[in-house]
């Protein structure tokens, strides 16, 4: 889990060594600074999991819009009548 990607993305805060978001009323603390690492806590990490299986969702559901979209077109699309090339150039070798 990148942090401060991850904090960036919900909106949250860094205060005295701690990433933190709010979600409703409650503070939560998603990571720690230990040194020069952040470390998630376990509520930060099952807070970026269900963020992320969110937008996953979103995106699975977007696909299948698209794809179904896709097929719609390429069913109304009319089919282009072949014409060969009766005669070529020829280049000089």
């Amino acid at each position: 889990m990148d942090v401060l990607k991850f904090l960036s993305q919900v909106g949250g805060e860094i205060l005295a060594n701690k990433a933190r978001v709010t979600v409703g009323n409650k503070i939560i603390i998603i990571a720690r600074m230990n040194g020069h690492v952040w470390e998630p806590t376990d509520e930060g990490l099952t807070l970026f999991y269900k963020t992320n299986e969110a937008e996953a969702k979103q995106a699975e559901d977007n696909l299948a819009a698209s794809e179904a979209n896709l097929k719609e077109v390429a069913r109304k699309a009319t089919p282009v009548k072949n014409k060969s090339v009766t005669s070529a150039r020829k280049s000089k070798a």
